[in-house]
């Protein structure tokens, strides 16, 4: 049986060596994924007669995702397979045909593509996306810490950008963090933002009892709004606070909210301020104008926060030009 392990606080994986996370020091938890076996014996073979699986790419509290071939086409692809355990839930498989259908719409280019979804006469459930060769955002945070402004910014404005069409779909994503952002060089942008995961954390909602039965970890504390620390209804604001998490973590190089366990977390996130960037060790020097967007975004009560993706976009466009002098 192949053990991992999670972290219960920022939500990344781990070998059976590592016993803390490197980032934020939460002791992690140790999954016995009778699965793994299982999904490791995709490889070589072609899932529902379409797609023949390459090799694994990662793995994460939502499944395992494989790089593919699209047999017909020769089209290189990434396909999430999730968890067998919660594949049988009829409550999950709806939930999953009705939010993959959704995320397919999606057509903003800072969105990864759906070009196909489905389950097997076996019972994987699968998400077929485009390939997007880089690094995510985490990976890139985990390696250089705190970003210049102006490139914090430039990568906020493109996720803001996938995000305002989700909302206009009345998608909401509820899982935004580093880890769900890949950084692809295109020419003329070193850093295009695609956002990965539209849709999945409802079905996890869904998934309840099943997947909690699984020892998986769905959720990521140090990413989540107030209202979803508290198992309030979510909507376009908890997105939005996400994303200001994200940027004070980008212009930084640490999360405003940290602690010994995920519970402590979501603690921190209900009753605590973020320290100010010249208050923290060493201080950071940030536009005035940049940090009260951050704060605005990261505001308690939803309706302090910007009251959409545009315009929070729209306030980080208006400050860019002061951060390329």
């Amino acid at each position: 049986m192949t053990v991992m392990k999670l972290c219960p606080t920022c939500g990344g994986s781990f070998g059976d060596a590592q016993d803390r996370c490197p980032t934020d020091q939460t002791d992690l938890i140790t999954v016995r994924d009778r699965w793994a076996e299982k999904e490791a014996a995709l490889i070589g073979t072609v899932l529902d007669n379409r797609y023949t699986i390459d090799s694994r790419l990662g793995a994460g509290g939502m499944g395992t995702v494989y790089i593919a071939t699209q047999t017909a086409v020769g089209r290189k692809v990434a396909i999430k397979v999730l968890p067998q355990a919660i594949a049988g839930e009829i409550a999950v498989v709806k939930r999953f045909m009705q939010e993959a259908k959704a995320a397919s719409t999606l057509s903003n280019p800072n969105a990864i593509t759906i070009h196909d979804f489905g389950q097997t006469p076996e019972g994987l459930l699968y998400l077929v996306m485009e390939y997007v060769a880089g690094d995510t955002l985490g990976e890139v945070l985990r390696v250089s810490g705190g970003l210049r402004p102006e490139r914090a910014v430039n990568i906020s404005i493109q996720i803001l950008s996938a995000v305002e069409d989700a909302h206009a779909r009345s998608i909401v994503h509820r899982d935004l963090k580093p880890d769900n952002v890949i950084l692809s060089p295109r020419p003329g942008n070193p850093d295009f933002a695609k956002v990965l995961d539209f849709g999945l954390a409802k079905i996890a909602d869904d998934a309840g009892e099943g997947l909690t039965r699984t020892g998986q970890v769905f959720g990521t504390p140090s990413y989540m709004s107030p209202e979803q620390s508290l198992g309030l209804t979510c909507d376009h604001g908890t997105d939005i606070y996400a994303l200001g998490i994200m940027l004070y973590e980008m212009l930084s190089g640490q999360r405003p909210f940290t602690a010994d366990s995920a519970l402590a977390v979501l603690v921190k996130h209900l009753h605590d301020a973020a320290t100010p960037f010249a208050q923290l060790s060493p201080p950071v020097v940030v536009l005035p104008e940049l940090e009260a967007i951050v704060f605005r975004a990261m505001a308690k009560n939803r309706g302090d926060r910007f009251q959409s993706a545009l315009a929070m976009r729209e306030a980080l466009e208006a400050v860019l030009p002061e951060l390329k002098r």
